[in-house]
């Protein structure tokens, strides 16, 4: 899995490559919580390039959901590939994690 991190005049935008199992589910959990001691509360994640989603994947999501809300801040998805759309509208967890807002570019 590659983790890719890219300041914006939002906040953050976090790009996530390869598959978000529970292996690598500790690692993007680490590289959010780095984020986050560093003050920034507002993050996008791009999962378009994530292949595969597991329970530990989803876990990782709600967790720093609630921690940025917890904090005043926001934890929105701007792009899913076409597997995290189906398990996350399996969950039903989409519209919580969707972005309001237009998805940030570069």
């Amino acid at each position: 899995m590659e983790i890719i991190k890219h300041q914006t005049t939002q906040g953050i935008e976090v790009t996530v490559k390869g598959r978000l199992d529970a292996y690598w589910a500790d690692h993007l959990t680490g590289a959010l919580a780095e984020i986050i001691r560093e003050g920034i509360h507002h993050i996008t994640l791009n999962l378009r390039d994530v292949v595969y989603i597991s329970s530990a994947g989803i876990r990782v999501l709600l967790q720093t959901h609630k921690q940025l809300k917890g904090l005043h801040g926001m934890l929105q998805i701007s792009h899913f590939s076409d597997q995290v759309q189906s398990v996350l509208d399996m969950a039903g967890l989409t519209a919580l994690l969707r972005s309001s807002s237009p998805p940030v570019t570069e």
